[in-house]
């Protein structure tokens, strides 16, 4: 049987309660990364991010909950939000999550640090690198797929 990353995680009340919450839900109304919303990227980030964190050898529900929240940003960057989107949301994120959770020092540089190299200061921690490095290779993930379905669409037409 397939190792369930996602199930796991749902029996962590740390990472339920960012899951069940309305904030976090309403990111399936945001897009994200082409056709996909921010809410299945950042799950996609927690699954990956839990598994490797456990892998590695540390904590995965910190990893998890970081991952949930670190594009918490709740607008829809392509018609609202601030200028300089992919500068500005860790810090915005971060705000948010503050606002709605305990966060402890390792979720805050996680998500605040979650964009380098294009944000200069790098992660200090395990688990931020883990963030950072999964939502890059979740983000080339989330592009093919759009790129694949852009291809199907286009040969149907022909």
């Amino acid at each position: 049987m397939k190792y369930n990353a996602l199930l796991e995680m749902q029996k962590h009340p740390e990472i339920l309660e960012i899951m069940e919450h309305h904030s976090f839900l309403s990111l399936k109304n945001i897009r994200h990364h082409g056709r996909l919303n921010c809410y299945g990227h950042t799950v996609s980030v927690a699954e990956k991010s839990y598994r490797l964190a456990r892998v590695l050898r540390q904590n995965p529900v910190l990893a998890a909950r970081a991952a949930l929240l670190h594009d918490l940003y709740l607008y829809d960057l392509r018609t609202e939000g601030p200028g300089f989107h992919i500068f500005r949301h860790p810090k915005i994120s971060l705000v948010n999550a503050k606002k709605y959770f305990n966060v402890s020092k390792i979720e805050h540089d996680a998500i605040l640090r979650h964009m380098f190299p294009l944000t200069p200061v790098p992660p200090r921690y395990a688990v931020s690198i883990i963030v950072s490095i999964v939502d890059k290779y979740a983000a080339v993930l989330d592009y093919a797929k759009c790129i694949r379905f852009m291809f199907k669409k286009r040969i149907k037409h022909r």
